[in-house]
C-alpha cells in the first residue's frame, strides 16, 4: 500500500489515468513513472500531477524498485502504437498530419532497432 509519494519514488502504473473528460491519457497501465517532486508523480507529457488521495494512487500504482521510463522513451512508445493503431485502421489521422506519417514512421523504427540491439 503506497502511503505517500516521495521525490524519486517509481511507480508501476495498474490502470491508466483518464484527465480532461476523457480525452488525455496522462497515465498508461504497465509503464513506470517517477515522483520528481514530493506530491507529484510525473506523467507521460512530463507533467507532475498531485492531488492523489490514497485511495486513489493505490488503485492506479503499485510502487516499485525499478529504473524508471524515461520521457522520450514514453512518447516513442505512445507514437509507435498510434502508428501501429493507423495501420489497423483503428484510428484515423487528421489531414494536415498526414504529411509527418513518413518521419515519425523513420524516428520509431530507428527507434525499435536501437532497443532490439540493446543499446538503451
Amino acid at each position: 500500500m503506497i502511503t505517500g509519494i516521495n521525490e524519486g519514488d517509481t511507480f508501476l502504473c495498474k490502470k491508466d489515468v483518464i484527465i480532461s473528460q476523457g480525452e488525455i491519457v496522462a497515465f498508461k497501465a504497465g509503464r513506470t513513472y517517477t515522483a520528481h517532486a514530493d506530491g507529484f508523480i510525473t506523467d507521460s507529457w512530463g507533467f507532475g500531477r498531485t492531488g492523489w488521495d490514497k485511495e486513489a494512487v493505490n488503485i492506479h500504482f503499485d510502487k516499485v524498485d525499478a529504473k524508471p521510463v524515461s520521457y522520450i522513451d514514453s512518447v516513442l512508445d505512445e507514437l509507435n502504437q498510434k502508428l501501429e493503431d493507423i495501420k489497423a485502421g483503428k484510428l484515423q489521422m487528421r489531414p494536415e498530419f498526414a504529411r509527418l506519417l513518413k518521419p515519425i514512421t523513420a524516428i520509431v523504427d530507428t527507434y525499435k532497432s536501437i532497443q532490439q540491439e540493446g543499446k538503451l
